[in-house]
């Protein structure tokens, strides 16, 4: 291809699309061909060399377009690029060097969020403390010295650290001991050896102790008392501490969640289902 003369063909060489053109021409492309070697669209092509750079996007784009273009016409990009930023009077595209340069952002003690999250770890850390002395001040106190709460026949009236419903129950159903009546004994009747042998045989159908083991699964309240009202055992029942009492009187008992209870009075299993409302039994024995 002839070169062209002339003023007009000077300045058209100055302008970065008459360039591309140019080079494009040379090596006997068209603009679609172009378009199809740099992946790019041919409308792009036709807008870079007619120098109508409002219908293209941003500075950053028509550079990137420019380079490629040249890369692929095997010529320089800088006189392109020189051209183009006197046309737009674009500056260059600020380097990232500036930022690799800088160090990172460090975070002081002096930081608010830092004090901030200093000062509610050490808060935290001083009720947890708190929390957990006054925990084990308080069962040291209840326990007094008598070993687990839990094996202790005998209780203090401290009121409990948690409610619980009270359920109120009627005087019966009552547990009573299924024996065979034993005859009425008459005391003026008979000899005196066969009124002694009647009565030693009415003391043998009621024992004079009552041996009681109470285990439960999980927990039950559970409360015994005698006939004088003396208090046996007043608690809560759990699965690692079983509950014996012994008492030569007849037993009141007031049992809660009684699914999970097994109770023994003189090696008798006592069967609590029919004495049961709502998963407490109130009975006395015998």
């Amino acid at each position: 291809m002839t070169s062209a003369t002339g003023n007009n063909s000077v300045e058209d060489l100055t302008m970065p699309g008459k360039m591309v053109a140019h080079a494009r021409e040379s090596k006997g492309l068209t603009q679609a061909d172009l378009a199809q070697r740099i992946r790019l669209d041919p409308k792009f092509v036709r807008h870079l060399e007619l120098d109508n750079y409002d219908q293209l996007p941003g500075p950053t784009f028509i550079k990137g377009y420019l380079r490629s273009i040249a890369n692929e016409l095997g010529l320089p990009a800088e006189p392109m690029l020189e051209a183009y930023k006197r046309i737009a009077k674009a500056e260059d595209e600020p380097t990232l060097s500036d930022f690799e340069s800088r160090p990172p952002a460090q975070i002081s003690s002096n930081n608010f969020l830092v004090r901030a999250g200093t000062y509610a770890l050490a808060i935290t850390s001083l009720l947890l403390i708190i929390f957990w002395w006054q925990s084990n001040n308080t069962l040291s106190n209840n326990n007094d010295g008598q070993g687990p709460l839990e094996n202790s026949t005998t209780h203090t009236n401290t009121p409990l650290p948690y409610e619980f419903d009270q359920i109120s129950h009627s005087n019966s159903p009552y547990f009573r001991n299924v024996e065979p009546e034993s005859p009425a004994i008459q005391l003026d009747a008979g000899p005196s050896a066969e009124r002694g042998e009647q009565l030693e045989g009415d003391a043998e159908l009621t024992p004079s102790t009552f041996e009681l083991s109470l285990t439960t699964t999980a927990e039950s309240w559970v409360e015994i008392y005698d006939t004088d009202s003396k208090r046996l055992y007043f608690g809560m029942a759990n699965a690692r501490a079983p509950i014996t009492v012994s008492s030569n009187k007849p037993l009141d008992l007031l049992i809660g969640n009684t699914p999970t209870v097994k109770l023994t009075i003189n090696g008798e299993l006592i069967n609590l289902v029919p004495l049961a409302v709502d998963g407490v039994a109130k009975f006395k024995f015998p």
